[in-house]
């Protein structure tokens, strides 16, 4: 019997459709590459966002500093 790899059932399956849910693709492969998808899946869970990293820190520092002189 061949041991096969996470990564080598990964890539003899063939290319799922480019227009489906990548999480649905992910969490319907659980069984066989439970690891590779643990993994996966949390990368594609990270939430996007648009505004841009110097702001966001900026606003979050003021947050901070609301809360200091509250106590």
């Amino acid at each position: 019997m061949v041991n096969n790899t996470e990564l080598d059932l990964y890539f003899a399956v063939p290319l799922s459709d480019l227009m489906g849910d990548p999480l649905n693709v992910w969490q319907s492969s659980e069984e066989s590459t439970p690891k590779l998808t643990e993994l996966t899946l949390q990368h594609l869970s990270v939430m996007a966002t648009s505004t841009p990293s110097e702001r966001l820190f900026s606003k979050a520092r003021n947050t901070a500093r609301k809360h200091e002189t509250v106590f």
